[in-house]
């Protein structure tokens, strides 16, 4: 069951998330880019909506990850659906996206507003992964390295493959 816009102590943020889905079906969250750690965004309500999973998106700025959101969102809105594995070319411009589907361990770290409206676990997520300008994706030898620390891999189970471990440090104010 998830939140609904009767439910007591709800804030101004919840009613807008809340507001939102009814409206268009979902809302996006964005986290601002910290010290040590990149900026993501995330889908609220793809899944409740339009049996989809929610979408993350790591390392863009926060305008364009919002955007591309948004973008997903609209796609899937008219019947678009987006798949593991599969390479997209209208995510954003000049480069092919593609998706994977990201391990629940990484959900309360970086999808908390998420679990807070379906109320646990019980939802898909893909992330959004971009390449690099020569369409190189970070788990490729040949990534820019400059960029590895935009993009954590959350469907790696290990924090040191998933590339989460000083995210998570920064994350905690250490």
């Amino acid at each position: 069951m998830v939140r609904s816009l009767t439910d007591d102590n709800l804030d101004g943020s919840d009613r807008k998330l809340l507001s939102d889905i009814d409206r268009v079906g979902w809302h996006v969250i964005m986290i601002l880019e910290g010290d040590g750690t990149p900026g993501w965004s995330f889908s609220v309500g793809l899944f409740e909506t339009f049996k989809h999973p929610e979408v993350v998106v790591f390392g863009l700025p926060l305008e364009l990850s919002g955007q591309v959101i948004n973008g997903i969102g609209a796609d899937i809105q008219k019947g678009k659906t987006f798949e593991s594995g599969q390479e997209y070319p209208e995510i954003l411009e000049g480069v092919l996206c593609t998706y994977r589907p990201v391990l629940r361990q990484w959900y309360r770290p970086f999808l908390g507003y998420a679990m807070w409206y379906y109320r646990g676990l019980e939802f898909p997520v893909l992330q959004c992964i971009w390449p690099d300008k020569k369409q190189h994706y970070p788990w490729q030898p040949e990534f820019k390295k400059a960029w590895l620390s935009a993009q954590p891999l959350l469907f790696e189970s290990e924090p040191e493959a998933a590339r989460v471990v000083r995210l998570l440090q920064a994350m905690d104010g250490e």
